[in-house]
């Protein structure tokens, strides 16, 4: 049955309550006429003897009434206009259009929903929105919080395998570089987001196979290795693992070829340049 408190669980159960909770809103405002249509009750008469609806006060049939009404036609805006709706007041309901937006991690799923369990209640949220639609749906979701903010989003996880995102024309300083610091918003082989600086610079998520052969990017992480025991300094000073992948991705033949990777300045080309390309033409002698 109804209560005036919310139930704390999700699911089935909230589901229902907020069905009847619907119905005894509207059963209220049926009871309740708009400002200066309440009639004068005349208090010397009997309550039992006055007329219904003096007292606002609607009788179970005209509840009846309304709800059939709304059944009949789905309670849709029938005059030109934008209906905005949370997910949870658009269950039953339907439009010709639907426009779905904020789907970003944090969003949806919300950022507090960190069980397997929450998460599906937002799935099935989020399966709710974009069923409200007959013919046409968009979904979207902002790169940053403000234009040009620094904070980048990254769309929601239940957009995966949705069709193929729109592309953005480029503005402001939200804008990935090009050249050779290019910046990769999303897989260059799933087209999923890239959260992370390595793999923005690579292209790649760390679950897709790797454009490059791995034993040449081992013998480049060797010569990284040696190279910086003799030095006595981390590994890492030299070369990141991001920057020997995109090495031994685009194997290089000279040093322009060389200078044109992400993370190879001038400094480090004339350091490490002639040991790099070594390194590459000694593996293509043997491998091509």
């Amino acid at each position: 049955g109804w209560s005036e408190q919310a139930p704390q669980t999700t699911g089935a159960v909230r589901d229902r309550w907020e069905s009847l909770q619907a119905i005894v809103t509207l059963a209220d405002d049926l009871c309740r006429p708009a400002a200066g249509e309440r009639e004068p009750v005349d208090e010397r008469e009997p309550a039992d003897e006055r007329e219904p609806g003096t007292e606002g006060e609607a009788d179970l049939g005209t509840l009846v009434a309304e709800l059939e009404r709304r059944a009949t036609i789905q309670y849709a805006p029938t005059g030109a206009g934008v209906t905005l709706s949370t997910l949870h007041a658009a269950k039953g309901l339907e439009w010709g259009m639907v426009a779905m937006v904020g789907l970003s991690e944090g969003l949806l799923p919300i950022s507090y929903a960190d069980t397997p369990q929450a998460v599906e209640e937002e799935r099935r949220l989020f399966y709710v929105g974009v069923t409200r639609a007959k013919s046409q749906l968009l979904l979207s979701f902002a790169a940053a919080r403000a234009a040009g903010g620094r904070s980048v989003r990254s769309r929601s996880r239940f957009l995966t395998g949705i069709g193929e995102p729109v592309r953005r024309r480029a503005r402001g300083p939200a804008a990935a570089k090009s050249g050779k610091g290019t910046l990769h918003r999303r897989c260059r082989s799933c087209g999923a987001d890239l959260n992370t600086a390595a793999a923005r610079k690579t292209g790649r998520c760390r679950d897709c196979p790797p454009p490059y052969d791995a034993a040449l990017f081992e013998e480049l992480r060797s010569w990284r290795k040696r190279t910086a025991e003799e030095a006595g300094m981390p590994a890492f000073v030299v070369f990141t693992d991001s920057t020997l992948e995109l090495i031994a991705e685009h194997r290089p033949g000279d040093v322009a070829g060389l200078s044109r990777i992400s993370g190879v300045g001038p400094a480090k080309l004339n350091r490490y340049g002639d040991g790099i390309l070594t390194v590459i033409r000694q593996w293509e002698a043997a491998h091509c």
